[in-house]
């Protein structure tokens, strides 16, 4: 069945997102792609923390699902420098420092 497309006012950020899919080796579909990790974070329940890598990529993402900012400390495993998708934002996760993050928020890093 084809699919009927409508604008969204989504569409950029979907758009963006594949983009990423495609060009990045640790988004790469199956035996391709990277190995997905989920790490732990300190001082917010509500915040979720996953990587998926392979060889030099790595894609970190940071989603807060709550309303409210959250304050929180990342696990020492995602450290390294990245760039955030969206903004362009250099982002330094040494394991050790605390992040905030807006109420909904997310990130998108790309290691650098």
């Amino acid at each position: 069945d084809p699919i009927e497309w409508h604008e969204s006012y989504l569409r950029d950020f979907y758009t963006s997102l594949n983009r990423l899919k495609k060009e990045n080796p640790a988004l790469h579909n199956g035996k391709w792609g990277g190995d997905f990790n989920a790490y732990s974070v300190t001082g917010d329940d509500d915040v979720y923390v996953y990587a998926r890598s392979k060889d030099d990529s790595r894609v970190v993402t940071i989603i807060n699902f709550d309303g409210e900012a959250a304050e929180f400390s990342v696990h020492a495993d995602v450290a390294g420098d990245y760039s955030d998708y969206f903004s362009g934002e250099t982002i330094s996760i040494s394991g050790e420092g605390v992040f905030m993050l807006d109420g909904w928020g997310y990130m998108v890093l790309v290691g650098r």
